[in-house]
């Protein structure tokens, strides 16, 4: 794994690290549903929500950091494009779904 790692550089890994802390912020909130009404789940809940939409955005971030680095090369570096871009895409896919919804 530290062979594998050590052959990215920055924005690449910033992509893997975004996904984690966006997981761990749904895992931190589905966990606080334990405590609701205490005091852990009033200070929780929104720092999990403030920490997974800075997820977000640090994610669009990163992806357009990454199209303008890799404008030449784009074909050979989608992948990393795509990893990078999977919470903004799933907060985009998620937030279209409902507002097309019908009652």
């Amino acid at each position: 794994m530290k062979i594998i790692l050590e052959n990215l550089d920055w924005t690449k890994k910033n992509g893997i690290l975004i996904i984690g802390i966006c997981l761990s912020a749904m895992l931190i909130r589905q966990f606080l549903e334990y405590y609701r009404g205490t005091l852990i789940y009033q200070y929780g809940a929104p720092l999990s929500l403030f920490i997974f939409y800075g997820g977000v955005f640090w994610s669009f971030i990163n992806t357009l950091q990454l199209i303008s680095k890799y404008k030449t090369d784009l074909k050979k570096n989608i992948l990393w494009i795509f990893i990078s871009a999977i919470p903004f895409l799933y907060i985009f896919i998620m937030m279209t779904i409902a507002m097309t919804k019908t009652v």
